[in-house]
This record gives C-alpha cells, structure tokens and sequence, in this order.
C-alpha cells in the first residue's frame, strides 16, 4: 500500500466555484460512500435486504448533482463545477453497476472466500478511505491530492491484476470457479469506481485550459 502524506493545496481563483460547492459535492458523495456501504453488506451477506437503501442513495445523489449542474453558468469559473458533478454522476454510475454484481450474491447464493474474500475486503477499504478522503476535502473547500488519488488508482490496478493471478492460478471446482468469476468481475467493478474518483479530483485540481 501506498503511504502518501501529500498537504491539500488551497483553492485558487480558478478552482473557487467548485470548491465553495464543496458541501453539495461532499453530500452528494457521502451518499455514494452509503451505497458503497450498502453493496458490501450484500457482498458479505449474499442479503438482499439493503438493495432498495442502496438504490435511494445513488438515486439521491443523481438529484443533488443534476440540481447543481443545473444551476451552473455559462460563465468560465464554473467550468470546473460542471467537470466535478458530471464525474460525480458517473461514479454514481460505476456504484450502481457494481451493485448489479454484488446483487448476484443473493440471487445465486454466493459468498466470498479464500483470496477472493480478502481482495474485496482489501478494495472496498482502499475505495472507501479514498472517497472519505475526497468528502473530507470538499466538505473544507480545499482541492483534494491528485498525487494521493494516482497512488489509489495504481494500487487498485495493481490489487485487480494480482487477484486474477490468485483466483485463476490453478484448476477448481465449477461451484468454486463460479465463485471465483463472481469475486474478479466484483473486483474489477470496484476498480472502476476508483477510477472515476481519480477523475473527480482531477476535475478538481485542473486548470481552466485543461478543463
């Protein structure tokens, strides 16, 4: 794991619009950390009971995000708002994908095990300290690490590549491979919300000629 201790940087000019939206931003992803919450009960449960919570938050999350791009201008300073909400609601997106698989849990009775088991736990915290990480930023108006959000996604790229190695390395059961199939696309899944929070701090941190 990657132990980055990187000083927030204080917002400039061209990042204030952004940055004093910080608290419907920081809303909006405290929802998405709820949905998160939610998916992995249902991946350590295989219960279906927190499904329709899960899809409230991700539901609400969309609405304060699509309230916020509604109200923003035309003008240049809020180009860097619209760039965060739109890859806000696309990680509203890759949550809502990832719960479809988690959902496969209680649909075909599986559970995580062994190698698998311990990856998911091990990337839903990374997911989890990650977006924590961000709401925190939002919630002080202060622009968030864009080298501590690369180190995230190097290392959940790394983390899904080694658990395909583990999972696949050698001959199993059907009943045990199905399992197995289920843990990586899970794995891969929660890859891709990592990604899209690398690209919500990126809209954050960017200039105005990079936006």
């Amino acid at each position: 794991p990657f132990a980055l201790r990187v000083a927030e940087r204080r917002a400039t000019p061209s990042r204030a619009s952004a940055l004093q939206a910080g608290g419907s931003l920081a809303s909006a992803l405290s929802l998405c950390r709820s949905a998160l919450a939610g998916l992995r009960e249902i991946t350590t449960t295989a219960d279906r009971g927190p499904s329709a919570q899960t899809e409230r938050a991700l539901r609400e999350a969309a609405a304060t995000l699509q309230q916020l791009l509604n109200g923003a201008t035309e003008a240049s300073d809020a180009q860097q708002l619209r760039a965060a909400a739109i890859a806000c609601i696309h990680l509203t997106d890759a949550i809502s994908a990832t719960l479809r698989i988690a959902e496969k849990a209680p649909e075909h009775g599986l559970l995580p095990t062994g190698d698998g088991e311990r990856a998911l736990e091990r990337v839903h915290a990374i997911v989890d300290d990650a977006l924590g990480m961000l709401i925190d930023s939002l919630s002080a108006q202060v622009a968030p690490s864009l080298m501590r959000a690369q180190a995230t996604e190097i290392e959940l790229n790394a983390l899904e590549t080694e658990t395909r190695h583990k999972l696949f390395d050698r001959a199993v059961s059907p009943e045990d491979l199905r399992t197995r199939m289920w843990s990586s696309e899970l794995c891969a899944a929660y890859e891709a919300v990592g990604n899209q929070l690398y690209r919500i701090t990126s809209a954050l941190s960017a200039r105005d000629d990079e936006l």
